[in-house]
This record gives C-alpha cells, structure tokens and sequence, in this order.
C-alpha cells in the first residue's frame, strides 16, 4: 500500500501595493493542484515573510517540539520600497538576509543549508533602486545555503515589451516545471531512505529554524516582545473557543433546572 505523504509549500511575500501579496496568493492556491502527485499532497498557504519569522517558524508542530521547522521548498515573491528596502511584511526578514549577507561566521553558511526557493521580484525600472529588495533576499537566501530552483524572476512594471501581469502570470507556470521536480526528487530521497533518514531530516530542519530564531532574538532588540504577543493571541484563542462550550453547558442547566421544576409543579 502507498504511504501518501504530506509536503507545505508556503509562499512568503513583502507588499506595498498589494501586487506582490496577489501574486502570491494565487501561486499559493494553485500549488496544491498542480504540484500533488499520487504519493505527496501538496498544501500552501501565503504569507508576509516577517510572519513566517515570526509565527510559522515559531509555532511547534506537535506539543513536545519548542518551535516549528525550516520548510525543504518554499517560495518567495517581493518588490521594493523607498530607496530598495523592504515593503510591508518583509522588515525583519531583509534585515536578517542583511544580517547574513555582513557576516563572516562560519555558522551563516548551513543556516539553511539543502532549503530549495523559488523567487519573484516586482518592481519598477524607471527608478535608480529597482530589484534592490529582491537581490539583497535573493543573496541573503543564497549565502545561508539555500538552493535556488529554476528562474529569478523579474516582473518589471515599466517593461517595454510586456507588461508585468504577463510577466508573473509567465512564471507562475514556468516555475511549475521545476517545483515539480523538486517534488519528485525529494519523494525519490524519502523512498528511498528509511524513517530514521526521514526522521533525521525533520530534526535537521527543526535545528534550522531554532538557529534562525536564535538569531533572530540577537538582531531584533523586540523580539521576545512578539513571542509574548504571539502567546497572548493563541491563549485568547483558546478563551474564545471555550465560550461555545461553556454556553453549552449553561443551556444543559437551564433546561435540566426547568425540567425538574415542570416536574414539581406537576407532582402539587
């Protein structure tokens, strides 16, 4: 019988006019139907890369783990803002591919180690600072040992030859190709390797993420502020989700205390 395995693509972005996060958000609802085969099911889900920092590597994927782990693929989708910085959602995250791209340590160059990305740039040529962003992540990702697959693309808005709705529409479906063989690449290692190789590799990219947020806490003067935010949020989720629960059983009383007095009436 197949083992049908479960691989997150997600798609991490930086917008300031929302053309970055839409283009985003339809790569990610079109992974899972075009990238699934008969032994992986593929999900995606789009969000800022400071949130992916944030929460996603954060958050544990079962109660005995302490944070989450580095995706195996990913992919990014950014554009400029201001003098080539980072726009919306994408702050921390370019600082940290700054942090990397300065830095001489050793440890930098297996931080995410075996990673495969696939990257997007929006911007606009007509300005000095154009693609600024997307080099600076491009770099960043590159220098901690990511694995780039397929074409860096560039949709630029003052194209003279297309316009830059077909360009990104062009490497949606371009990108397929080589996300699809990263797939089936990675289903031939996992079937090919034994549950300790497997499991050796989870632990591996749980390893990378704890070093990602240790860094991250050294960089970001507010960074424990967030985690106590973050833990402020899922208790108030919990809270929320006992209400139905608790009206539940105040209606249970309700009826039960109103039967019982039907009962006494009835008995007079």
């Amino acid at each position: 019988m197949t083992t049908v395995n479960t691989l997150d693509i997600p798609v991490i972005y930086c917008s300031q006019t929302g053309n970055a996060s839409d283009a985003a958000q339809e790569l990610s609802d079109s992974l899972p139907t075009r990238l699934s085969t008969s032994i992986t099911t593929i999900t995606s889900s789009a969000m800022t890369m400071d949130d992916f920092l944030e929460i996603a590597l954060r958050t544990p994927s079962s109660p005995e783990k302490t944070h989450g782990a580095m995706p195996p693929i990913f992919c990014v989708v950014c554009s400029s803002y201001g003098h080539g910085q980072a726009p919306l959602g994408g702050y921390k995250f370019r600082d940290l591919c700054d942090y990397i791209l300065e830095s001489s340590e050793e440890r930098i160059s297996t931080l995410w180690d075996g990673c495969q990305y696939a990257i997007l740039g929006l911007g606009d040529s007509k300005y000095t600072t154009y693609f600024l962003n997307p080099i600076a992540l491009d770099g960043g990702l590159s220098k901690a040992g990511a694995v780039r697959l397929g074409k860096f693309g560039r949709a630029n808005v003052s194209g003279k030859d297309v316009i830059q709705a077909d360009v990104i529409e062009e490497w949606s479906k371009t990108i397929i190709s080589d996300l699809s063989l990263a797939v089936r690449e990675r289903e031939s290692k996992v079937s090919g390797g034994g549950g300790d190789e497997n499991g050796q590799e989870e632990n591996l990219r749980e390893t990378m993420a704890g070093r990602t947020l240790d860094i991250c806490a050294e960089i970001f003067e507010d960074w424990d502020e967030g985690q106590i935010q973050q833990k402020k949020v899922a208790t108030f989720g919990m809270l929320v989700g006992l209400i139905p629960i608790a009206l539940a059983c105040i209606g249970v009383f309700i009826f039960m205390k109103t039967t019982d007095e039907d009962a006494t009436a009835a008995e007079l």
